[in-house]
Order: C-alpha cells, then sequence, then structure tokens
C-alpha cells in the first residue's frame, strides 16, 4: 500500500507544460497496470528460492553478472544491442530491498524468453546441486563390489526396514562398531 501511494505521489508530482496533463499522466498509470496485470498473471518464477539471505544474494549476484556480461561491450563489432537488466541500475541496500529487486528485476527483464527461461532452469538447477553440496558435507563417497547374494540381502534388509541402502549399510556398521569397539 505504500508503494502504491508514492507511485501516485510521483505521478503527481511529475511537471508537464504541454495540456492535457491528467490524461497523459492517466496514460502512463494505464499502460503501467496493464504491464503489472501481464506480470503478475504469469507463474512466479523464483517460487523454488527461500526467503533467506544468503540464498537471495546468491540469486542477484548470479543475475547481475549475467546482465552485466551481457550488456558488456565485446571485442569487434556486435549487433547485440539490449537494454541493460534491472540489476545493472540499482543497488538494494537489505536482504528485504534485494528480495524485491531480484523479483522485480526479473519480471521486468525485456529479453528473448528464452533467454530468461534458460537462465531461471540454470539457476534452479545450481541451487538444487548447491543444497546438495551442502546436505553432504560430513559424507564420505563409498565404492565398493559385494557379490550378488550380499547385495540381494542389502536391498531386502533396506526394503525391508523403509531406509535407502546407504542408511541401511551405516546403521549395520555403526551398530557392528558399538558391538565390537565398545564405542560412539
Amino acid at each position: 500500500q505504500e508503494r502504491i501511494h508514492i507511485l501516485i505521489a510521483f505521478f503527481d508530482n511529475i511537471y508537464i507544460s504541454t495540456p492535457p496533463v491528467n490524461h497523459l499522466k492517466r496514460q502512463v498509470m494505464d499502460r503501467l497496470k496493464d504491464q503489472w496485470k501481464g506480470i503478475y498473471s504469469k507463474p512466479v518464477p523464483l517460487k523454488w528460492l527461500p526467503d533467506e539471505e544468503e540464498a537471495v544474494l546468491w540469486a542477484w549476484n548470479s543475475l547481475k553478472s549475467l546482465q552485466e556480461e551481457r550488456n558488456a561491450p565485446g571485442i569487434g563489432l556486435s549487433l547485440n544491442i539490449s537494454t541493460p537488466g534491472m540489476s545493472t541500475w540499482f543497488t538494494p541496500l537489505s536482504h528485504s530491498e534485494r528480495n524485491l529487486a531480484l523479483r522485480a528485476a526479473i519480471d521486468l527483464w525485456d529479453d528473448a524468453p528464452d533467454t530468461k527461461r534458460l537462465f531461471l532452469l540454470n539457476l534452479n538447477k545450481a541451487w538444487n546441486q548447491q543444497k546438495l553440496r551442502q546436505s553432504r558435507t560430513d559424507k564420505k563417497a563409498l565404492n565398493t563390489y559385494l557379490k550378488n547374494e550380499t547385495k540381494t540381502r542389502l536391498d531386502f534388509m533396506a526394503e525391508r526396514s523403509g531406509v535407502r541402502i546407504s542408511d541401511m549399510l551405516e546403521t549395520l556398521i555403526n551398530d557392528h562398531y558399538r558391538k565390537t569397539c565398545g564405542g560412539e
């Protein structure tokens, strides 16, 4: 609501010397409302991104670096003429500003739809990969061979216990360690 009042005050304070002032302001406001309706009717592009400072900062920096890279002067002649991305226009100072700026920059991103879609897809994949790596920080990969019969037994035990094979192995090893070594 506060943002709406700020926008209205902004338009009320615009000085236009040629009449009809109100008609011109109304046209601009109507055009902005139509643009907002178009954006608002689309699915939320970053629904998967948590509202955490680290996550939003990571996504903001990814968008900003892509848009800065796309607008950097190239070597030689380039026919790639595009408007600078919203992320290059301002610097949000807080988490809430950055979160709003990120979503606005993506909503108002005026580029080929495939470019935007590919960026969002890659951003989502990178975020999921980052989460996966963080969840595995205290784990080591294990690659080993088992006899077919032993593997079948392991599969059966895991299925019967309702856990993954890796969890079953961990349980078996820890139980055996406690019994034979007497420790945690």
